[in-house]
């Protein structure tokens, strides 16, 4: 195989994997501006919008940590309302720290150790906010469901 060939096809495979990551990224920030908006207007202090903001190249790398504790102040704001205990508080530590693990990345040979945890709590976080959607989603429909007398 030529240079030529070899270019084109790893250039290839790392724009399937940048799509694929963009993918990914997406679905999270859908996760995040979900958990705002079921926790309500009156249990959030950004709104879901402002989510889309962390696609910003650098900019993201400040706003993911706000966007990690409002969400988590979102999540516990609607525990406290519905009277249920947040024993993680809206997993605000595991979010704090892979977005800071995240950032110290870019310190070279550890960032490499960083980036790894980063990712493993990334994904630990993500799954723990889901988790979060899916129980105020049944908190917002239980009363309703409490309101059926069938």
């Amino acid at each position: 195989m030529n240079n030529d060939a070899m270019g084109m096809l790893f250039g290839g495979v790392g724009l399937v994997f940048l799509l694929i990551f963009i993918v990914i990224f997406v679905l999270y920030m859908l996760s995040l501006s979900k958990a705002l908006r079921l926790a309500g207007p009156q249990n959030r202090k950004m709104e879901p919008g402002l989510v889309w903001l962390n696609l910003i190249p650098l900019f993201n790398m400040g706003w993911i940590i706000f966007t990690v504790l409002k969400v988590s102040e979102a999540i516990n704001n609607k525990h406290t309302e519905n009277g249920t205990p947040d024993p993680s508080e809206g997993a605000k530590t595991i979010g704090l720290l892979y977005t800071i693990f995240a950032l110290l990345t870019l310190i070279p040979i550890l960032g490499m150790f960083l980036g790894l945890a980063s990712l493993i709590l990334w994904i630990v976080y993500w799954v723990k906010v889901s988790g979060y959607n899916n129980a105020m989603q049944q908190m917002t429909s239980a009363p309703a469901a409490a309101d059926d007398p069938s």
